[in-house]
C-alpha cells in the first residue's frame, strides 16, 4: 500500500456556510517497529523529509502541502489524518497554521 502525491484542500457545504480544510493533520496509531515503510513524505522547500513517528503522536501541516505515503512493505500502517476549519481570510488562515505546532 502507499499513497502518492496528493494535498488535502477541500471546501465542503456544511449547515449554513462553506468549510474550507486549511490544516490537516496525521495522527500515528501504531508504533513505528510495528510496520516497515509507510512514512509520511513531504515537498518542504523543495526537500522531501520523510517521518515516521511514535504512537499517539500528530503531524500538522498546511493542507495544500503536497504529500504522499511511501510504500508499506511488511505489517499494516493505521493512521487518522484531515481537519477541517472554517476560515473566512487568509489572515485567519496564516494564524492557524503558525499556532500549529509542526514537527517536519
Amino acid at each position: 500500500m502507499e499513497y502518492g502525491d496528493h494535498t488535502d484542500i477541500a471546501v465542503n457545504w456544511a449547515g449554513q456556510q462553506f468549510i474550507r480544510s486549511d490544516l490537516s493533520f496525521t495522527i500515528f496509531l501504531l508504533s513505528p517497529d510495528e510496520y516497515e515503510g509507510g512514512e509520511l513524505i513531504a515537498n518542504v522547500f523543495g526537500g522531501e523529509p520523510a517521518v515516521k513517528y511514535d504512537r499517539g503522536d500528530m503531524v500538522i501541516y498546511p493542507s495544500v502541502l503536497t504529500h504522499r505515503v511511501g510504500a508499506v512493505t511488511s505489517g499494516c500502517r493505521r493512521a487518522g489524518y484531515k481537519a477541517q476549519f472554517p476560515s473566512r481570510s487568509d489572515a485567519k488562515l496564516f494564524m492557524q497554521f503558525f499556532r500549529a505546532v509542526i514537527k517536519f
